[in-house]
């Protein structure tokens, strides 16, 4: 496969994509594929909010900090303010009292010419020394459950290199208040490898047809 046909997208924007219906799934992919051509990634309108997560998990104030970036986003745009600002209630309300940030390596799912990037993706050491290998998700609509299965299955599958010894977790900020996700214990691996498998090659087949 030669390098110019190289597809690269997110891990939430792939999540994204899964929970679609079948008749949304055509306009996602066309949407996210004009955003990418166009210089202008599908994550970027949220950018700002995920670099200060990282920066909000070493801060004295957590909240002071976030309320930064949320005022900042607020003089732009009201609604991307209040969207900020939901997204930041959120994160505060899951992160356990006392943990700090970790760094975590970047890492990706790959599938044929389809490379998920693990972008946003937060480690955070609790005061116990647990680690959690955290992706936020900040979009108004929640993850699906197929969805956020997804994330958290390539998540586990990239643990190692991204974060060794940490429990893959995504935080969906927006979802009653924040919500946190995990893959349980009895969750079939290899069907989910393989579900994984076929919404990559749909996903394929969708952006070549764009």
């Amino acid at each position: 496969m030669s390098e110019d046909k190289m597809i690269e997208i997110g891990g939430i924007q792939f999540a994204g994509f899964i929970g679609a219906t079948a008749r949304q799934a055509s306009n996602v992919v066309a949407e996210q594929k004009k955003l990418y051509a166009g210089g202008a990634p599908a994550w970027s309108y949220y950018g700002p909010f995920y670099r200060a997560l990282r920066g909000a998990l070493n801060a004295p104030d957590p909240q002071a900090h976030l309320e930064r970036v949320v005022e900042r986003a607020a003089a732009q745009n009201t609604a991307k303010g209040d969207a900020f600002r939901d997204a930041a209630a959120g994160f505060l309300k899951l992160l356990p009292a006392g943990a700090t940030g970790v760094r975590v390596n970047p890492a990706t799912w790959e599938d044929a010419d389809l490379t998920v990037a693990l972008r946003n993706a937060l480690g955070v050491r609790l005061k116990n020394g647990k680690l959690f290998y955290v992706m936020p998700h900040a979009k108004q609509h929640p993850l699906s459950q197929d969805g956020s299965d997804a994330v958290l299955r390539m998540m586990e599958l990239a643990v190692d290199l991204a974060l060794p010894g940490a429990v893959p977790l995504v935080w969906d900020l927006r979802r009653d208040g924040g919500t946190a996700c995990k893959l349980h214990g009895n969750t079939n691996r290899d069907a989910l490898d393989s579900y994984l498998q076929a919404q990559a090659a749909a996903y394929r087949s969708y952006w070549n047809a764009a």
